[in-house]
């Protein structure tokens, strides 16, 4: 058990089957699992695409497929997510080996090759999960063994940004350290589509364009 201290004593077996003499005691303290997931109050929820634009007529994907969480390591070490889980409208069970080094983000897809298709591959990214973002706003959670270590809460209501609702806006998170249950803790991406696996620029004082369309019925 982490934390527990044990006392071991070792001898070997050579190829004459021959035993050694036992060694001297040896006295450790267990340290966490490799994939441990202690210390996880440093992973922060950034980024939400909950309502993403729909993709060209021509893609093979639908604009839910396009859905994306981002989470951000805010610590000065890497964090094992192996064994973790969020839950809520969607579901993940992070393999083991899954990480997200310091300082670093880590994108959870819907479905991942939909994502590349709009974002380009190479960034940090794992999925897909299974569920779908409501609409209309929900909490998810990261749970840990029997722990639910935190839970974030995002809206569609008054107060929270239009822009992140089907308009090609993500919704991203202004203060981490903030009570993100409320709409000021939230802004709407810049970027058009978002910005998966980096941080987003902030609010732009310039009009923010984010669809164009076109009258067929001029030259």
């Amino acid at each position: 058990m982490p934390g527990e201290t044990y006392r071991v004593r070792a001898r070997a077996l050579d190829e004459t089957g021959r035993w050694s003499h036992w060694s001297a005691p040896h006295v450790f303290t267990a340290g966490p699992p490799e994939d441990s997931t202690s210390g996880l109050s440093q992973l922060h929820l950034t980024e939400v695409m909950y309502n993403p634009a729909a993709p060209l007529h021509t893609s093979p994907y639908s604009g839910s497929d396009l859905e994306f969480l981002e989470l951000h390591n805010a610590g000065a070490t890497a964090l094992a997510l192996g064994g973790a889980q969020l839950q809520g409208g969607v579901s993940l069970t992070f393999p083991v080996g899954a990480s997200v080094e310091a300082g670093g983000f880590l994108v959870v897809a819907r479905d991942p090759e939909a994502f590349e298709s709009r974002y380009g591959a190479g960034l940090p990214l794992i999925g897909p999960y299974d569920g779908k973002l409501n609409n209309g706003g929900e909490s998810i959670s990261l749970v840990s063994g029997e722990e639910t270590v935190m839970t974030w809460t995002y809206d569609d209501g008054d107060g929270w940004p239009e822009r992140a609702d089907g308009y090609g806006s993500s919704l991203e998170v202004a203060d981490p350290s903030a009570d993100l249950t409320l709409p000021s803790s939230w802004r709407a991406s810049s970027e058009l589509h978002g910005s998966p696996g980096w941080a987003g620029v902030g609010p732009s004082p310039s009009p923010v364009v984010n669809e164009l369309v076109a009258d067929p019925g001029e030259d």
